[in-house]
């Protein structure tokens, strides 16, 4: 017989693999990230992302500044002239938070 803590494992488990499969983050700590595992994360996007990695290592970029960052700062501080690629990096940051409210929520 499965006990309610066993379901509720059960259920949790199979959130967190649909939002794997939708690409969304389940890591709760984001914030947390170091500049290794934000480097990391921009090179899984996007193979167009990548030559912005080495910016985001030499300033040192953390989950913290990740989230904060905004489309301007991408341009003036990262050097991302790309319109198209700043709103892609945004997105993507953007999905982070959306994917960790709603792995929060749940």
């Amino acid at each position: 017989r499965k006990t309610e803590s066993m379901l509720l494992l059960h259920r949790v488990c199979e959130m967190a693999l649909k939002d794997l499969h939708r690409g969304h983050v389940i890591e709760d700590d984001i914030e947390a990230w170091g500049p290794v595992k934000v480097v990391e994360w921009l090179k899984s996007k996007d193979p167009l992302l990548e030559k912005y990695a080495q910016k985001f290592q030499d300033k040192r970029v953390t989950g913290r500044k990740l989230l904060a960052l905004s489309e301007h700062e991408l341009k003036t501080q990262y050097g991302v002239l790309s319109l198209g690629h700043r709103k892609e990096i945004v997105r993507h940051i953007r999905a982070l938070v959306v994917g960790r409210r709603n792995w929060l929520k749940q």
